[in-house]
């Protein structure tokens, strides 16, 4: 029973991966204007894990961009975000590539974000079904405790 759970959360995880994947392949096409964007804010959300007694505090940060799309002037937070402060800052010029049937929809061009959540999701749960089959660990978790 322990062994078909794993197999059958290891395949969710991989679906998930590859209708990331999806989605953001799908994106790209209805996104087809070019534009440049300014980064106008900065929103950054916090999450804190405590586990064996250690709190550990992560940031992802979500630049606000501003366009032209024709006459009208969009200013909305990216769904993607980034771990490192420093891959956004306010003033920094982006290409994006908008949806001309909904100038609000946006993609940051050449930003590989979206591939790369679904490539980790896709790894993770072919790891996840190799373990449940095999009964093996392949992460030692001896050593990711320091």
């Amino acid at each position: 029973m322990k062994k078909l759970l794993g197999v059958i959360a290891g395949i969710l995880f991989s679906v998930g991966g590859i209708a990331v994947i999806i989605i953001g392949i799908n994106q790209e096409k209805r996104c087809t204007v070019e534009a440049v964007g300014t980064v106008v804010e900065i929103e950054h959300k916090m999450t804190t894990d405590t586990e064996d007694g250690i709190t550990r505090t992560d940031y992802i940060y979500y630049p606000v961009i501003q366009y032209q799309a024709g006459e009208k002037t969009i200013t909305k937070k990216s769904s993607e975000g980034s771990n490192n402060s420093s891959d956004y800052w306010v003033n920094k010029k982006v290409n994006i590539k908008y949806n001309p049937n909904n100038v609000e929809e946006y993609t940051i061009k050449g930003s590989p974000t979206i591939n790369i959540v679904g490539i980790v999701f896709i790894i993770g749960g072919s790891i996840i079904v190799f373990s449940a089959i095999t009964g093996k660990n392949l992460i030692d978790e001896r050593k990711l405790v320091r």
